[in-house]
């Protein structure tokens, strides 16, 4: 069974401030990188101003930027510029959804004509958003809510698939 975590009233507080040794920072010795906030070890950061996408706000008025941290936050920004970059110019265009949706629900249409209740699903990067236009679409067949002798019942379960879908004009 499951544990019980008991939560201290410090972990309740959302003004609570944490010591930086907890999270990955910026430094020669290290390798862990903050992404876009690269601070020395002990400057705590307010809980209480985090907001998504924006950069925590420092409560020591101790810290004063130096040249490895501004080259770290530097670097890891334009690394964060690049890889949208990429991202936005090879995701998966709608038309590409709807494409692999069509497929899937011609491909259902002769899967229930074989097994009446069977569902087809996508899955994998097609549906969970990392997609491209050149990524193939996964599928996951499921015939039954009952596991499966993967070496005899699904062999069987596709060759019966197989013989349904080349009878098929459209394949």
């Amino acid at each position: 069974m499951f544990k019980k975590n008991k939560i201290s009233k410090t972990q309740v507080n959302k003004s609570v401030n944490l010591p930086i040794s907890n999270i990955p920072v910026c430094s020669n010795e290290s390798k862990m990188i903050n992404h876009r906030n690269c601070v020395p070890d002990g400057t705590p950061l307010s809980v209480a101003s985090f907001q998504p996408n924006a950069k925590p706000f420092i409560t020591s008025s101790s810290f004063i930027p130096t040249s490895s941290t501004l080259s770290c936050s530097l670097y890891m920004e334009n690394l964060s510029v690049k890889i949208w970059e990429l991202y936005s110019s090879t995701r998966q265009s709608p038309l590409k959804y709807e494409k692999k949706v069509r497929l899937l629900n011609a491909l259902h249409m002769v899967v229930s004509g074989v097994f009446e209740n069977a569902g087809l699903y996508i899955v994998g990067s097609s549906i969970n958003g990392f997609g491209s236009n050149q990524s193939d679409m996964d599928m996951c067949l499921l015939v039954t809510s009952r596991d499966l002798h993967q070496k005899s019942e699904a062999t069987f379960i596709l060759s019966r698939l197989l013989q349904s879908l080349r009878k098929c004009r459209k394949f």
